[in-house]
């Protein structure tokens, strides 16, 4: 006959608890030392420019697809007049401010030895691919009105950077690396409200759109280095508290670690 252990549940209190102090320590500890965590980002030498507002047509020969590209990036309403050095230049710069003003060591692939022989955790930021990419996105609005909840959806101009990022940590024997995938968009403004027909009571929505332009795009080298480094701290944050946690005592996280642009400090939340 097979028993199956009891667990006291005082016990797992104990347990939960000491991890739950633990996870506390070390967020509070990389809080305190986040100078410590260098990281080295690399980047592609250009950026890719699409038009995905147009539907690619089934059937085309191969020497067919070549002209359609070239058709539905000269008809764009914004890709064919962005400089995608200018932009790639301002979009590393933005980077490098961003992780600077967090604080952490932040390094250029120039600065390998340097970043190499730094003390404390180390970890590399490997842009393969960056894309700016004309697009559709959709905009998206609700309100409940008495017990009904009314909905709007439709289209809007949209333009977005993605970005296909390898983030490693060095002399990691945990993970080699990560393979992610990350998206930052601009898009029309939509200014809307859901508007009562105070006589029959229908619902009817009104809105009015700030067409996106050309040169607001400048905005999004600067939103998409904030965005894509956002989610690096995190990524790198959880990992770290993640990997000690194991290593010390075997645990899993009890929560989700995100940094606070605000107050900068480190925020959990809870693993349901």
């Amino acid at each position: 006959m097979r028993y199956l252990k009891f667990i006291p549940p005082f016990t797992i209190a104990v347990v939960l608890l000491i991890s739950c102090s633990t996870e506390m320590r070390l967020a509070n500890n990389l809080q305190r030392h986040k100078n410590q965590i260098h990281v080295l980002c690399s980047f592609p030498e250009q950026i890719i420019l699409s038009n995905s507002k147009v539907p690619f047509p089934e059937s085309l020969e191969k020497e067919e697809e070549s002209d359609f590209y070239d058709s539905i990036y000269y008809h764009s309403d914004y890709v064919q007049y962005i400089d995608d050095t200018i932009f790639l230049r301002k979009f590393r710069a933005a980077t490098e401010k961003y992780f600077e003003s967090i604080g952490f060591s932040y390094h250029k692939v120039e600065d390998l030895n340097e970043f190499l022989m730094s003390n404390g955790t180390k970890y590399l930021i490997s842009f393969k691919q960056l894309e700016l990419e004309e697009r559709w996105t959709s905009y998206h609005d609700e309100e409940v009105i008495g017990n009904t909840l009314y909905e709007e959806d439709f289209w809007v101009n949209g333009i977005s950077l993605n970005a296909w990022m390898d983030v490693a940590k060095v002399n990691d024997t945990v993970e080699i690396q990560r393979q992610t995938y990350q998206e930052s968009i601009l898009q029309d403004n939509v200014e809307g409200m859901f508007f009562q027909n105070q006589w029959n009571g229908e619902v009817h929505y009104q809105y009015r759109i700030d067409t996106l332009r050309v040169r607001d795009i400048g905005d999004l080298q600067t939103r998409s280095a904030h965005d894509f480094g956002y989610f690096i701290i995190n990524f790198i944050i959880n990992k770290e508290i993640s990997d000690h946690l194991n290593y010390l005592e075997g645990l899993k996280p009890q929560n989700t670690w995100y940094y606070s642009p605000n107050s900068g400090r480190l925020i959990p939340e809870p693993n349901y």
